[in-house]
């Protein structure tokens, strides 16, 4: 049981070190975090990254319990997102996914989404306040596109384009 629990540990460490490899990579997020260690191939930068923000929410948190029902509530929110995917994909490229289709099509993906739906509200209810740490982290990635974009912006020159579209927001 317990190579079972490390062997998941470390599948899980590396695929979510990618992410913010991969969003460093496309422009998205710190360019430092795309450094691939040069004997072993892995984004050791992300890894640290990684390992630094696990470590920051545990010490907030308290409790390796509470920071794995933060993760699992998180993951879920990720899972029905991307199954509701499926149903905008297919929409847009009906024309070229219809030779694709296949029996109980809508089906299986409906009920995919509603039980991340049920996981999540016995999450909200079960752990009222790691799912509202979990949504609060999760919220906390929102401006940082915004702040991309504004630093993209300064750097072209365009203050006046950037105070315009600011303007409105609080």
């Amino acid at each position: 049981m317990a190579v079972s629990i490390i062997a998941a540990f470390v599948g899980s460490s590396l695929s979510g070190a990618r992410i913010p490899f991969a969003a460093a990579h496309d422009g998205q997020f710190f360019r430092k975090l795309t450094y691939v260690h040069p004997s072993y191939g892995t984004p050791a930068n992300a890894l640290i990254f990684q390992s630094a923000i696990t470590s920051a929410l545990l010490l907030v948190v308290g409790k390796f319990q509470a920071l794995f029902s933060i993760a699992i509530f998180s993951e879920w929110i990720a899972y029905g997102l991307a199954a509701n995917t499926i149903f905008v994909f297919r929409r847009r490229e009906q024309a070229k996914l219809h030779s694709l289709s296949r029996p109980g099509y809508s089906v299986v993906p409906l009920l995919f989404i509603t039980s991340a739906a049920v996981i999540l509200i016995f999450s909200v209810k079960n752990r009222p306040v790691d799912s509202c740490i979990g949504v609060a982290v999760i919220l906390c990635g929102v401006p940082l596109p915004a702040l991309r974009l504004q630093g993209v912006m300064l750097q072209l020159g365009w203050k006046a384009l950037w105070a315009r579209s600011t303007a409105g927001s609080v």
